[in-house]
């Protein structure tokens, strides 16, 4: 079974002390990564719960009420990649319990900053793999995608 990096090339992973990984690979460093940090988790938070306005989550879910407070400093769009990789971890969820529009959801990610801006070309190209696995319906290459990327106590919640 092939094992996929996580999607979390979200930069609180990278930059927060004490932090693990999500799932059995490495964080995917995004171009954003090697920016200082330059912004404090009450910014982060409130970009966070700012954003979640345009995006819609599968019917039941909602988002967390806070961001989790990990690091003293924050990349200054890392409440951004948060909320959309929350979205697609989501929707990835719904899309293997059957819901019904989910697959026309999910590529939409392609277009978010999560995407475009917090993963790097292999980051990318997986997280392609994966929406190629969705159009394909191979349900196995996505739950070990879901498996690997929307673990932990913030994601698991998606």
């Amino acid at each position: 079974m092939r094992r996929w990096p996580p999607i979390l090339g979200s930069l609180l992973v990278l930059l927060a002390t004490g932090c693990t990984t999500v799932g059995p690979a490495t964080p995917v460093a995004g171009p954003t990564t090697g920016a200082p940090p330059d912004t404090d988790y009450s910014t982060v938070d409130s970009q966070y719960r700012g954003i979640q306005v345009g995006l819609n989550l599968p019917p039941g879910k909602t988002f967390p009420a806070h961001l989790p407070s990990s690091a003293s400093a924050y990349p200054s769009n890392a409440g951004t990649v948060m909320a959309q990789n929350y979205w697609f971890c989501s929707w990835l969820r719904a899309w293997l319990a059957g819901t019904s529009g989910a697959a026309d959801e999910l590529p939409k990610y392609t277009r978010m900053d999560a995407y475009t801006k917090g993963l790097d070309d292999h980051g990318r190209a997986t997280v392609d793999g994966a929406l190629t696995a969705i159009h394909d319906k191979k349900r196995s290459s996505v739950t070990g995608f879901v498996n690997a990327s929307c673990g932990g106590p913030f994601y698991s919640q998606a």
